[in-house]
């Protein structure tokens, strides 16, 4: 055959093919053949799960975006699963978000839209919060933040159950046993006298920050001035509210000062040069036939402020200018007064945001108790356990053999661990499996001091450790504790799916213990440009380091076991890292922090995921339709997931006798037993929990 043939045949073949191609592209549909969301009316905070299935030929894109209320858009990040497109979405706060899926191919394209509904209800017909959106609103466009909302994480996290009402809802009280404000607002004429009713009628009434212009109510004259920033001081260490605090509850927020005009002083106010003020920082109130307690300082600022601190822009003062930008350069608490002795040596003994924390559910706890609710907590821990402590190892200079004998030790001990891996520095894919044959957690180890503090770079670096370690990673600890800036590192996060971060802590030795105010985790919130949402990612603060290994370790271990009993006591995480290139030098120590904590009844081990796996988990329980009738309380407890050994305390009130209570489950009678926390008794029973579930309280009186 000739070659001119042969060509004319060639292009005479390749026309027909590439005329098939485009017949079938054309005539393929290219369509969304399912969209859909695991709920369309969900909580604040909740996570839904969206499902996008495809059809086309030759698919170029699936993509998913949500469009908030306000018109903002952001992607979701979707993972192929067998043929679908499946994307996690939490939500961030109230409102109804359009939710829109976009499929593209070579030739055509195909969009749907399903909305989705986020409430704030949780259906407790026991506390109310006021949380105004107009307030939110105004804060906004001044560029400011409005962080009274961290009152809904504050509670979240207590497992308290709580409504968000808005000033329009003033009318509707009668339907509360409590009410909280959370911040010091405007009120109205009108608005003011439906709170004065409802607390004279026997209600209760919590203000936090400000007495918003109820000044009678709560036994206090006008404001006469306001500090910016003071001390709380217990006057009455006896009392329900104000016992067993021994921080200096500094208050990094404002504090309104009042002359007292009547009623019970807890507490007063401390300023910044240690001068007790006779302005009540505390101070209990009875009005009409109902309870009014007034928290001057304004204590959910500060808990915001403390746990995270400032803005890392420049190197902090001594003792951490080091010319590297860390977490512990953004601190706000103070060496002189924040800071206790252990024999020598001054650390950061004390969890200050906690007890601040504490103050505000004693005195929710204390109204309840007082006014006879038998209010329903779900507690912070499955089944016994009180507290949890947290190991924590980066793999800094990736030496095998030391890594070896610190799992050795670790294994003998019989806790397992976190160990964050750092690109370049790590092990194994021998040693790697052991870990994770074992019950070890493989997290992140982004190393921001020798490479850039970037987005591209922390996503790049997940990916090459995920592929090393053959592990999806959950939780990471900055190398070096390397930060800048405020909240951009939860926003990497957030896109790249670590659901946990442990670097808020020290990297100074004068720095060690509760820098950050807090041994418990946390959801932080972001700031006014993002309109103070949530922030999906657990803060999982640390605590200590080996630092302190040129110290005698009787010192060192006396320090050590100082942050795990004040963690345990406040029943929270204590979190210790030791590295594995120390592990010759500080084993001793190491050993004798775990007999410690094995000493200390119903304290346990987990590891960074298992904190993580546990805190989202007890979130998707909630109580609902919450009714009191004479001497019994129903309820029912509620969970999308399977949750086991949720444990839920009941508060005793004053003058009801615990021994003659009756608890029912689904119909079923349980066994339970009464324990002492935050200085309250409660009842306290574990189930296991899925779906709704009804549960029955018979709650005798005293005789």
């Amino acid at each position: 055959m000739k070659p001119k043939t042969v060509v004319i045949i060639a292009a005479f073949a390749t026309i027909i093919i590439v005329l098939s191609f485009l017949i079938a592209a054309y005539s393929s549909q290219t369509r969304i053949t399912r969209f859909e969301a695991t709920s369309y009316t969900i909580r604040e905070g909740d996570t839904v799960t969206i499902y996008v299935e495809a059809e086309a030929f030759l698919m170029k894109s699936v993509t998913v975006h949500v469009v908030n209320p306000d018109g903002s858009r952001s992607v979701l990040k979707l993972e192929r699963v067998g043929d679908r497109y499946v994307g996690n979405w939490r939500a961030p706060s109230p409102g109804t978000y359009r939710i829109e899926a976009a499929v593209t191919s070579l030739t055509a394209s195909d969009t749907k839209v399903i909305y989705v509904k986020v409430t704030e209800s949780l259906g407790s017909q026991l506390i109310a919060v006021m949380i105004d959106p107009g307030d939110q609103q105004s804060s906004w466009e001044r560029s400011e933040n409005f962080f009274p909302v961290y009152i809904k994480e504050i509670l979240r996290h207590a497992g308290i159950p709580f409504e968000i009402i808005s000033k329009t809802n003033l009318s509707s009280l009668s339907s509360y046993r409590i009410l909280i404000l959370p911040y010091n607002t405007s009120l109205t004429s009108s608005e003011k006298d439906e709170i004065r009713d409802f607390v004279a009628a026997g209600g209760s009434l919590i203000a936090i920050g400000g007495s918003s212009g109820l000044n009678e109510i709560f036994g206090v004259g006008r404001v006469e001035r306001v500090l910016n920033e003071g001390y709380i001081e217990i006057t009455d260490t006896d009392h329900l509210i104000t016992s067993n605090l021994s921080s200096s509850l500094h208050v990094v927020g404002k504090i309104p000062l009042y002359p007292l005009s009547r009623g019970e002083v807890l507490a007063k106010v401390k300023d910044t040069s240690g001068n007790t003020l006779d302005y009540p920082a505390v101070v209990l109130n009875r009005y009409g036939e109902g309870l009014a307690i007034l928290i001057a300082p304004d204590l959910v600022s500060s808990v915001v402020n403390i746990q995270q601190g400032k803005p890392v822009i420049e190197d902090g003062p001594w003792p951490v200018n080091d010319n590297i930008l860390k977490t512990d350069d953004g601190i706000l608490l103070s060496y002189e007064t924040d800071r206790d002795p252990v024999f020598k040596h001054m650390v950061f003994l004390k969890p200050i945001a906690d007890e601040e924390k504490e103050i505000i559910i004693k005195a929710l706890l204390y109204a309840c108790w007082e006014k006879g609710t038998p209010l329903p907590i779900l507690w912070y821990w499955p089944g016994d356990i009180r507290a949890v402590a947290l190991y924590s190892h980066d793999s800094d200079g990736g030496d095998e053999f030391k890594a070896r004998c610190l799992l050795s030790n670790m294994t003998a001990l019989g806790v397992k661990s976190t160990w964050c891996i750092l690109l370049g520095e790590g092990y194994s894919k021998e040693f790697y499996s052991m870990l994770k044959r074992n019950g070890y957690e493989i997290a992140l180890h982004y190393d921001a001091l020798r490479r850039p503090w970037s987005e591209e770079e922390f996503s790049r670096q997940y990916d090459a450790v995920s592929s090393e370690t053959g592990v999806s990673l959950v939780s990471d600890k900055n190398h070096y504790l390397r930060w800048e800036h405020w909240t951009e590192f939860y926003r990497w996060c957030e896109k790249k799916g670590i659901e946990a971060d442990q670097t808020k802590g020290p990297t100074k030795v004068h720095n060690f213990g509760f820098l950050y105010g807090t041994c418990h985790p946390y959801f932080p919130i972001d700031d006014w440009r993002y309109r103070n949402r949530f922030l999906n990612v657990l803060e999982i603060p640390l605590h200590d380091q080996e630092m302190w290994r040129g110290w005698p370790e009787k010192e060192s271990i006396a320090v050590l076991n100082n942050f795990t009993y004040q963690a345990y006591m406040h029943y929270g995480v204590i979190h210790h890292l030791f590295h594995p290139a120390h592990i010759q030098r500080v084993h001793r120590v190491l050993n004798a922090t775990v007999q410690y904590i094995k000493s200390l009844p119903n304290m346990s081990f987990w590891t960074s995921k298992q904190i993580n796996d546990w805190e989202r988990a007890r979130r998707s329980v909630f109580f609902k339709s919450i009714k009191l009738a004479s001497r019994e309380l129903s309820f029912q407890a509620s969970s999308r997931i399977r949750v086991n050994e949720a444990t839920i305390i009941v508060l005793v009130p004053r003058n009801f006798n615990p021994e003659e209570w009756s608890i029912r489950v689904g119909g079923s009678e349980v066994e339970w037993e009464t324990t002492q926390i935050y200085g309250f008794t409660f009842a306290k029973f574990t189930i296991d929990m899925e779906g709704l579930i009804s549960i029955d309280v018979q709650a005798q009186a005293a005789k």
